[in-house]
């Protein structure tokens, strides 16, 4: 593409601002009250998922589950993964795109829990493959998964939505370094 593709040159009031200005604007967006109460928010919002989602793929690995059949769910997983930002546009598209967000948190608390009480309950011994465990172990990924995925999106849009244009990219940069 870059040798075949040029590119007409961009007119000096469309030029790029500088680093130092992008730096600057930056700053300035960061001392804004609405700016830091969000950056709170965000910061806060995932807190109760951290533990669940680093430490239950390791316990179940622990307790015998291959990793490799954690990647066989992931993989099977796939098209849900596809479909969800396609589907979830319905919802994030209008005046409130934090309001799926808002609607899905208390699944994914609930999915933490349920996660716990898998790996509590995880088999001793995996051979022969309980399927059961196998059937709980993709329904609750999935739920996770889900709503994670349902959150990211939502959290995507309402960043495009209150990202101010006249400031290009450095908003929404901002906003998803902080996300």
């Amino acid at each position: 593409v870059a040798i075949f593709k040029k590119e007409k040159p961009l007119p000096p009031e469309d030029e790029p601002e500088g680093i130092r200005d992008a730096y600057v604007q930056m700053l300035r967006m960061i001392s804004m009250k609405p700016i830091q109460l969000l950056f709170v928010m965000l910061f806060t919002w995932k807190v109760p998922f951290a533990v669940a989602e680093s430490v239950a793929p390791v316990k179940f690995q622990e307790y015998g589950v291959p990793k490799e059949h954690i990647a066989y769910v992931t993989s099977v997983l796939m098209p849900m993964y596809i479909m969800i930002p396609i589907v979830a546009a319905r919802w994030t598209g209008g005046k409130m795109p934090l309001k799926l967000a808002m609607a899905v948190y208390p699944l994914r608390l609930a999915t933490g829990p349920l996660t716990a009480i898998l790996a509590f309950y995880t088999p001793a011994s995996l051979s022969p493959i309980p399927w059961i465990f196998y059937a709980f172990l993709v329904l609750v990924i999935a739920a996770a998964a889900a709503t994670s995925e349902l959150m990211f999106v939502s959290q995507m849009a309402f960043f495009a939505h209150v990202s101010d244009p006249a400031f290009g990219g450095t908003y929404m940069t901002l906003l998803n370094t902080m996300g």
